[in-house]
């Protein structure tokens, strides 16, 4: 898995601080494989809970094999992957399981 934070404006109507809705972090994590995107998926859905957005990453041809039926279903984003490109195929929804004191302390430990 990779993790990256980004801060971007959010919506006035998801916090009350008018600091915090300048720029909150988004936590975007992404589950790479070559192969097996029945396995991403089942990592990518435990991510959720330390990242806002999760997304799985294949082979751009590997794409076709994936039901993205299921991963719109679980909120999961998917990314194809070419040598030095990545093109996002589907966007992930923000996660409804965030936990935002466990992503903390994740992030703590490898800044």
């Amino acid at each position: 898995m990779a993790l990256a934070t980004l801060y971007r404006p959010s919506r006035e109507s998801e916090l009350g601080n008018p600091v915090e809705r300048l720029f909150t972090p988004e936590i975007v994590a992404v589950e790479l494989k070559l192969r097996d995107w029945r396995r991403a998926v089942w990592q990518a859905v435990h991510n959720r809970q330390v990242a806002t957005v999760s997304y799985i990453a294949l082979p751009v041809q590997s794409i076709g094999a994936v039901d993205a039926g299921i991963l719109r279903c679980l909120g999961l984003g998917l990314i194809g992957v070419e040598s030095k490109d990545a093109t996002i195929f589907l966007r992930a929804k923000r996660s409804q399981v965030f936990n935002a004191t466990m992503a903390d302390r994740i992030l703590r430990h490898i800044r």
